[in-house]
């Protein structure tokens, strides 16, 4: 069951950040960093609600939803995003990231958000094979963030069929 995290949560998600995309920190050295995860979610946590699956005590899956108004550059202000994905590297292919994108689109369309975006870059491949199965589509390239090519992806929360689950 998803639940929306609080404020003692977030060292909890920083940590799942880290290990979910520590595989990676080869490519981007900062990712190596449990730190690096604190601060981000700190940050990202000013501006949008993060909710999260536990199986028994620990956080197993988390993502940060910020409602239309209040998402942060890349993402136009006007559209709601989904930000920081992560499932832990144990529990991948379980369809909880396909659970927790689904509550972010629930969460856009209640706040009558006309679209929903994210960005991603070329080593979250699954991810973005996720999100396009979700009905994102890619929008544009971005510039390169920590060396690596990114995109922007947009989902139109009034389109008449909707992929949730």
């Amino acid at each position: 069951m998803i639940i929306k995290a609080d404020a003692d949560d977030l060292p909890a998600i920083a940590v799942l950040n880290y290990l979910a995309y520590r595989e990676m920190a080869a490519r981007v050295p900062a990712w190596s960093s449990e730190e690096f995860f604190h601060s981000l979610v700190t940050r990202r946590a000013q501006n949008a609600t993060f909710f999260m699956l536990r199986q028994d005590d620990q956080v197993i899956g988390s993502v940060a939803y910020s409602e239309p108004g209040r998402s942060v550059d890349p993402i136009p202000a006007a559209w709601a995003s989904v930000l920081l994905l992560a499932v832990h590297p144990e529990h991948r292919g379980n369809g909880y990231g396909r659970l927790l994108v689904s509550e972010c689109i629930s969460r856009a369309k209640q706040d009558k958000a006309e679209t929903i975006g994210l960005f991603t870059s070329e080593l979250m491949t699954p991810a973005r094979q996720l999100y396009e199965t979700l009905g994102f589509q890619i929008a544009q390239e971005i510039a390169p963030r920590l060396g690596l090519r990114y995109w922007l992806y947009r989902y139109d929360c009034h389109r008449d069929e909707c992929p949730m689950k």
